[in-house]
Parts: C-alpha cells; sequence; structure tokens
C-alpha cells in the first residue's frame, strides 16, 4: 500500500490533494469477496487486486469554525473487473479554550458494482475531541477521542495519547499508543507509533498488529 499528499493554504482556504493505491490478493472476481477488508488482506487469494482513491479536500474557516469537504474517487480492479464510486466527506472543526471538537460524515455516496454484485459503502459518522498542554519545559502530552456510527449501526470508540520530548528548538521525538473497537474483522484493538521531526521534515513510524497472525507497518514522510 502506499499514498501521497499535499495541502496549500491561501488566506482562509486550504486545499488539499491525495491518492492512496493498495495492491494485494482477493478471494472472488466479484463483491464482497474482492472487498479489501483486514480478513481479506491477511488471507490473501486466486485473483490479483486493487483499490485506489484519489482525493481533492477544500477547507475553510467561517465565524470561528472549520470546514471542510472532500470529494473522492474510489476504484476497484479484480482481474479485468473494474468499478468505481464518487464519494463525499463533509466536516467542521472548533477550538473550545484549549480542545478542539469536531464532526464529520464520510464516505456519501452511491454503492460501486462489479460482475452484477454491490459493495456497501462504509459510511460513518464520527464525533471528536483532542488537545494537548505542556509538561515541564520539555514535554509535551497531548491526547484525542472520537466516537464513530458506521452504517448498520456498529458503535466504535477510539482514542490515543501521545507523549512528545522536545530538547531543543526544531527538534521533536514523539511517541504514541492508540485503542480502538476495530470496525473490520482482521483488525486489533491497540496501535502503536513514533516520530521524530528535525527542523521542516518528519518521519512516522505506525505498528498495527492484526487479531491472529499477521502485522502492519506504516512509515511516512511529511516535508512542510
Amino acid at each position: 500500500a502506499g499514498a501521497v499528499a499535499s495541502t496549500y493554504v491561501f488566506g482562509k482556504f486550504g486545499f488539499g490533494l491525495g491518492a492512496q493505491m493498495l495492491d494485494f490478493r482477493s478471494a472472488g472476481p466479484a463483491y464482497p469477496g474482492a472487498a479489501p477488508n483486514g480478513e481479506q488482506l491477511l488471507a490473501g487469494g486466486a485473483y490479483p487486486a486493487s483499490s485506489l482513491v484519489a482525493a481533492a479536500a477544500l477547507e475553510m474557516a467561517y465565524k470561528g469554525i472549520r470546514w471542510g469537504l472532500t470529494q473522492k474517487l474510489a476504484q476497484d480492479q479484480v482481474s479485468f473487473g473494474r468499478d468505481g464510486a464518487w464519494l463525499t466527506d463533509v466536516g467542521a472543526a472548533r477550538e473550545i479554550g484549549p480542545v478542539t471538537v469536531g464532526a464529520t460524515v464520510q464516505n456519501l455516496g452511491a454503492s460501486p458494482k462489479m460482475l452484477g454484485t454491490s459493495a456497501e459503502l462504509p459510511t460513518r459518522g464520527t464525533i471528536g475531541a483532542a488537545g494537548g498542554l505542556p509538561l515541564g519545559a520539555l514535554f509535551d502530552l497531548a491526547a484525542s477521542g472520537e466516537v464513530s456510527v458506521r452504517r448498520g449501526g456498529r458503535v466504535s470508540p477510539a482514542g490515543g495519547v501521545e507523549l512528545g520530548y522536545v530538547p531543543i528548538d526544531g527538534v521533536t521525538f514523539a511517541g504514541r499508543i492508540g485503542a480502538r473497537l476495530p470496525e473490520e474483522n482482521g483488525a486489533a484493538p491497540i496501535t502503536l507509533g513514533a516520530s521524530f521531526t528535525f527542523d521542516r521534515v518528519s518521519i512516522d513510524y505506525g505498528f498495527e498488529p492484526y487479531q491472529g497472525e499477521g502485522s502492519g507497518h506504516r512509515i511516512g514522510i511529511r516535508i512542510r
């Protein structure tokens, strides 16, 4: 799997472009076997498959609230079968004292179809809050929490804590731990992460264990 994204701020507006691609092997040429859920990625299959998402986002501040809109094109391909769907995300966030609260609705749109079968979109609504505070001169502590409701009524709470260490200006080390009620089969409830920042460059690492065998490792580079 791989992803790339970029953002730009102009006055009150923020713009973003991004794309993510996943290459895997599916259990079947049609849905639901072609859907790349966590259990599917562990089991593998006989059919070469890929999943692609390209997104464009717009953000602006109005009356103390940050509003966001993202338009996405999602496409699945298995062997010679291919189909896609246009999806929309909307969200809003506001700072209340030292805490930022926000709400989003993700993956609004029509369900994709392939070979006469359809896949139900993972539409969900989320509310969350995040904040941080300094611990002395060298440490920072941040925490976040959220609750998501997915299509079908499944409720998934999640939260995380980050401890940052800033020995000198421009250099930061951070460690993270998160807990969640997984939305997908195969995902584990605990995740770990770490990051190193030097001036404008940050390197991030995330570890996601799976239930049973296997785990996911994510490495990212950010340049500001």
